[in-house]
């Protein structure tokens, strides 16, 4: 696998930034947490 960080996708949001990567020439993101675990019963 070949990757540079200088061609690492970045997105900035509000709360920071999201580093991703490019494989195939696709961007991924992996391990971003969309929401709160359930909790109750």
């Amino acid at each position: 696998m070949n990757e540079n960080t200088a061609t690492q996708p970045v997105v900035e949001l509000k709360d920071g930034a999201l580093m991703g990567r490019i494989k195939d020439a696709v961007y991924l993101f992996s391990g971003i947490p969309y929401a709160a675990p359930p909790v109750g019963a």
